[in-house]
């Protein structure tokens, strides 16, 4: 029989988002109705619109993502490509992304049952072999070999200039049309237009983040709705100017991290109540209630920052400390000790440039984030990393991580010094 941590552990698993089947379970509802929004926009729009969906990472972007294939499954035909698994982050491209899309859109077909040619297949690889023999290279493609990588790691061995070659006329005209081709063939053999859903490419680094959404107008440009990711650190910078431009006319939303206090530091319980919402149907799915004593779990959900997944490796944590101590429920001794290691964790590797930022934002909470003295990639990072956090409320606003609220109160200068 396994013992009340180990289900408990592995009801809050970080790195495993909710699967369409946990929905109704596990699902706790947000006041803010992203999921519904994009639902509703790709319902309602003439064109074959586009969706950027973006917010800081654990913000609960792939459960919403789920939330939205859920609402539309019975009215298009969803194709998801997660390219966190499929495809290799540090040596990307938009025309992986689109094929690599293209070809989990046929292996999801394959997966239902339904026959289709794959002709058009096949004249995607040619146009690819075309290009790379007049750059010398040797790249065995087929329709059979595409749909095998579907599998497994997607990779085409393009690298980026060979890409940016396919990238022009006619090659890049020919690859689109047989992308349509393939679009029309899944709605006239299905009776529903594809919708892709392409997820993950919000942990893609910053610089290449803007090769693929900024410096091309591939990614918007195939006859079916999409929904990318986009790093959020993206979103925040003044490159994002031109991503919306390239994406004229669609929708870019943003999932912010939940709000447990305002600007002026007063308390919003319906935050409070969002996570112990989703806290007690994990419990209860783990057939553990009650295993968190309640002044340990608002101790634990006021260091997540308002940030999912922070959440869940802080009740993870408690876990680990409650077992160590041989009871049989996370009480406020283990909650602060799980608080204490994670802020360990987060203090780790901290230099003086970092800090230095880090102060001026717990100090001023500010509305912009700090730009004099600190490098654009230094930012990026500690977006990225969660130690910089993004809300909204009546405006948008940046803190510093609660967990580290203690550190920087003794590091940081006082505003009057």
């Amino acid at each position: 029989m396994i013992d009340i941590w180990t289900r408990v552990y592995r009801a809050f698993d970080p790195l495993m988002p909710l699967k369409e089947a946990d929905l109704e379970t596990l699902y706790a509802e947000r006041n803010v109705s992203i999921a519904s929004d994009i639902s509703d926009s790709i319902r309602m729009s003439e064109s074959a619109v586009k969706v950027v969906l973006t917010g800081q990472r654990g913000s609960g972007k792939t459960t919403e993502l789920r939330r939205v294939t859920r609402e539309l499954k019975d009215e298009f035909f969803p194709a998801w490509l997660d390219v966190e698994s499929r495809l290799d982050l540090f040596n990307i491209n938009h025309l992986e992304v689109l094929i690599g899309t293209t070809v989990t859109m046929y292996k999801t077909a394959e997966e239902k049952g339904i026959t289709l040619d794959t002709a058009s297949l096949d004249r995607i690889t040619e146009t690819i072999q075309k290009v790379t023999r007049k750059r010398n290279l040797s790249i065995d493609l087929s329709a059979p070999k595409l749909l095998e990588m579907a599998v497994g790691t997607f990779k085409l061995g393009l690298n980026w200039e060979t890409a940016k070659d396919i990238n022009v006329e006619p090659e890049v005209s020919d690859i689109l049309a047989h992308i349509s081709e393939s679009v029309a063939q899944i709605q006239a053999t299905t009776g529903y237009l594809p919708l892709w859903i392409v997820d993950g490419l919000d942990k893609v680094e910053f610089d290449m983040a803007k090769k693929i959404f900024a410096e091309s107008s591939l990614l918007a440009r195939p006859p079916c709705p999409i929904i990318y990711t986009v790093p959020f650190a993206l979103s925040h910078s003044p490159q994002f100017e031109i991503v919306k431009t390239v994406f004229s006319g669609d929708v870019c939303r943003e999932l912010p991290n939940v709000l447990l206090f305002t600007r002026e530091g007063e308390r919003v319980e319906d935050g409070f109540r969002f996570f112990e919402d989703l806290v007690a149907k994990r419990l209860q799915a783990a057939q553990a209630e009650g295993f968190i004593e309640s002044q340990a779990l608002r101790a634990l959900i006021q260091k997540s920052g308002g940030v999912v997944r922070e959440l869940i490796y802080l009740v993870r944590y408690g876990v680990q400390e409650a077992k160590r101590r041989k009871i049989e429920r996370i009480d406020l001794v283990s909650a602060l000790a799980a608080i204490d290691r994670f802020k360990k964790e987060k203090v780790r590797g901290l230099d003086s440039e970092r800090l230095t930022l880090l102060c001026q934002i717990y100090r001023d909470r500010p509305q912009v984030l700090p730009s004099e003295g600190i490098r654009e990639e230094v930012r990026s990072e500690l977006q990225a990393t969660l130690y910089i956090l993004y809300y909204e409320d009546g405006g948008q606003w940046y803190w510093t991580h609660p967990v580290l609220e203690d550190f920087l109160e003794a590091q940081c200068p006082k505003k009057n010094q």
